[in-house]
């Protein structure tokens, strides 16, 4: 378009030029000319898009401008093959351009009528799509390409429709007309169309199949099939399809098949030539920033307005998408509210709170709003880009205050915010509207160990160049703000056991004293020491020195005492067996007061000993860790349940019988052990014939269990699983089914059921 201004330009002051020269009348050419602002139009009227090509193809068409005989240069070429041809024209005349190929091609200036044919046969054209690239250019520089695909057929019937054209538009009807052709461009046999059928599709989709059937009922050579008529002799096909209540563009498909299944399809969009309107879409919250995004959070009301026009056009839909990849499909919004009249068209007004809150927990999604007025051959769409930012910024360390109780101690916090990955300074607002610094106003410092107390601040200053390297593990946004101290004797900056937290002044977001990142989300608190000279200490070790423990964690570690430490990477050494390794530990902070130095675990029972190198771990005021040595720390791993020692003597003996009603059941365990509820137990429990009886524990694995009044029968001892463990906590399996006994405590008496001879109270005559 520039261009064309600039050349309107140099022909108005021509023709002043010679107005004022010579006083020749302006001729209607000229005028012509000037008004001539848009590019011409090129119609292919033969062959059809997406259609098939053979032995050689041949191209008709016309090419439209503002003006007649206002076409200068007309050229083809196929793309990526040694195919082209073109004409100039001068005054009327048509020459051949040998610069734009050597095919001939035939242009009628005054009609703008064209023609040209090129063979496929050449061993240079491959197999598959020709690109075929259709070029006018008029006196004022306006240039319009064109561009026809040919699919290579090589057998089969072929399909020459002649109805509806490419950018046919229709009104309550489209007609179809065309013919069946075989491999030598004859029309086809009837004998061989297995079908003809075509496809519409708008919001029903139609599709209207016809069998083409070989019997010619009246004789007079066409068949019949409601409005579909075949001509047997020539292959010529006609119908019509309604199209009443249909708008809008639609996709249109014609096939035809043989009997030995090769198919012929052309595709193509017709539309009832209502176009795409223009659309304006705005945002009136959240607003843009300086970095022209728009940041959202979960709560936040999203509005905009779409203006649709001009009118006579539909608006079909407002649809949301988010991206990247979290599976979230488009979804249709309803329009609130809308406004407008028929010279100005519509503008839409929509409000949602809270859009997608489900959807962003990650940083810096990307939400899309897109407006969408679809007319019949084509749509317009327009959309904004919204940055989701659910995470809050936050200090992720500090350097420690300057000086010993010294006026205007300042503190430099090093801040990052995930979502922000342009990594511009004003990482923190004193609200969402200001585009400024942090203000003294904005944060304060609170002591948290008793008494309360807030530490006055005089100062803020942002700083986006400083010296501590930035952890790998910190993305987005970072930058650093320093805080300087109010003078204040009674607070003590080197009391290493007092806790401190920087916060928002106000926790409330529509207050202008709060720190916030663009998307709204506030500060995260932060707590912190000031400078401490006590060097950290590791108060508790996993699994303890001299412990027996069924460790099987996948790592140590050593507690300490305070957070903030730095882990340097030098070697640990790690012993098991009297056989050494080197590994490489790695701090994590717990909590304010408790950081952790973890130490990879290399598993399996064995004697272990742990040696730390003493300046492996520093605090934030850089004091060093001493390290620890072996004879500091240093356990056994048993991971064995405990069992019965079948090698000592079981009391009472396998298959005994015992003449008395009690009994002293003793056994012993092949290592030391205590009873279910751990170490120090000496209580255990054993089970006869699934009874359970009480036992005791000593000796370390000798258990004795004192049992009366026993029943005359057979008994089996036993006991459950985790009824003993061993010193290292591991339990016992059960035990039950191969020790047992019998009681016998019953003596004999005389059987008084019996007839004792001789009889009581008889006489004997013998002696």
């Amino acid at each position: 378009m520039k261009k064309v201004k600039y050349l309107l330009c140099l022909i108005g002051v021509f023709i002043l030029l010679s107005v004022i020269s010579c006083p020749e009348p302006i001729t209607d050419d000229i005028v012509a000319k000037v008004e001539d602002e848009g590019a011409p139009t090129i119609v292919v009227t033969s062959p059809l898009n997406n259609s098939v090509y053979r032995s050689s193809v041949s191209f008709t068409g016309t090419v439209n401008d503002d003006a007649d005989n206002s076409i200068e240069r007309f050229s083809f070429d196929v793309q990526n093959r040694s195919i082209s041809g073109g004409v100039t024209i001068s005054s009327g005349n048509v020459s051949q351009d040998s610069s734009a190929g050597t095919i001939p091609v035939t242009y009628n200036s005054s009609t703008g009528n064209f023609s040209f044919e090129f063979s496929t046969i050449d061993p240079d054209i491959l197999t598959g799509r020709l690109f075929v690239n259709i070029t006018a250019i008029d006196w004022n520089g306006n240039e319009t390409e064109e561009t026809v695909i040919l699919y290579e057929n090589t057998d089969g019937l072929y399909l020459d429709l002649t109805s509806p054209l490419i950018d046919t538009t229709y009104e309550t009807s489209i007609n179809i007309a065309g013919t069946v052709l075989d491999e030598n461009t004859t029309p086809i046999s009837i004998e061989n169309v297995d079908y003809i059928k075509w496809q519409l599709e708008s919001d029903s989709c139609k599709l209207q199949i016809y069998p083409v059937e070989t019997t010619d009922a009246d004789g007079d050579g066409i068949i019949y099939k409601d409005t579909f008529q075949f001509n047997i002799s020539d292959g010529t096909f006609s119908d019509s399809i309604s199209m009443v209540g249909e708008s809008g563009t639609q996709s249109f498909s014609f096939y035809a098949a043989d009997l030995n299944g090769h198919v012929n399809e052309v595709d193509y969009n017709i539309s009832d030539g209502n176009g795409s309107p223009d659309i304006e879409l705005d945002t009136t919250n959240p607003v843009a920033f300086t970095d022209n995004k728009r940041y959202f959070s979960i709560g936040d009301e999203i509005s905009f307005s779409c203006h649709v026009g001009p009118t006579g056009k539909t608006v079909n839909e407002l649809s949301y998408r988010v991206s990247p990849g979290d599976g979230t499909s488009a979804q249709t919004i309803s329009f609130s509210s809308y406004s407008g009249d028929d010279e100005n068209g519509y503008t839409f007004y929509f409000e949602k709170s809270g859009i997608g809150t489900t959807n962003y927990d990650d940083t810096a999604q990307i939400l899309i709003l897109e407006c969408t007025a679809l007319g019949a051959s084509e749509s317009s769409s327009e959309n904004i880009f919204f940055t989701a930012d659910n995470v809050a910024p936050e200090v992720y360390r500090h350097s420690v205050a300057s000086g010993t109780d010294e006026k205007n101690t300042y503190v430099d916090f090093e801040i990052t915010d995930s979502s922000d990955t342009d990594s511009d300074p004003d990482l923190l607002w004193g609200s969402r509207y200001r585009a400024s610094s942090l203000t003294a106003s904005d944060l304060e410092i609170v002591k948290l160990t008793s008494p309360p107390e807030t530490i006055a601040i005089s100062s803020i200053m942002e700083i986006t160049d400083f010296d501590s390297p930035v952890p790998e593990a910190i993305s987005g946004g970072t930058g650093t703000f320093r805080i300087y101290i109010s003078n204040k004797d009674t607070i003590s900056y080197r009391d290493g056991l007092t806790d401190y937290t920087l916060r928002s002044k106000s926790s409330n977001v529509s207050s202008t004293t709060v720190a916030l990142d663009k998307a709204n989300n506030l500060l995260t608190d932060y707590n912190f020491v000031f400078l401490d000279e006590a060097a950290p200490v590791a108060d508790t070790l996993t699994p303890a020195n001299g412990a027996v423990t069924s460790f099987f964690e996948s790592h140590m570690t050593l507690q300490f005492d305070e957070g903030n430490l730095s882990y340097s990477g030098a070697g640990i050494t790690v012993t098991k067996d009297g056989t050494p390794s080197t590994v490489t530990g790695s701090i994590s902070t717990t909590t304010l007061t408790d950081d952790t130095l973890s130490i990879p675990f290399p598993g399996g029972d064995g004697v272990y000993t742990v040696t730390v190198p003493s300046g492996a771990v520093t605090d934030i005021s850089d004091n060093s860790y001493g390290g620890i040595t072996a004879s500091e720390w240093t356990f056994i791993v048993d991971t064995d349940p405990p069992s019965l020692d079948e090698g000592e003597a079981k009391t009472p003996a396998h298959g005994s019988t015992l003449l008395t009603d009690s009994v002293s059941i003793v056994f012993y365990f092949d290592e030391d052990i205590t009873g279910e509820s751990g170490s120090g137990d000496t209580s255990g429990v054993i089970t006869l014939n699934g009874s359970d009886y009480s036992a005791v524990i000593s000796d370390g694995n000798k258990v004795t269990a004192s049992v009366t009044g026993l029943s005359d029968t057979s008994y089996t001892v036993g006991f459950d699983t985790g009824a003993f463990k061993d010193e290292a906590g591991n339990s016992c399996e059960a035990y039950s089914g191969t020790w047992s006994f019998s009681v016998d405590a019953t003596p004999p008496s005389l059987d008084e059921g019996e007839i004792k001879t001789p009889i009581h109270g008889s006489k004997i005559i013998t002696d």
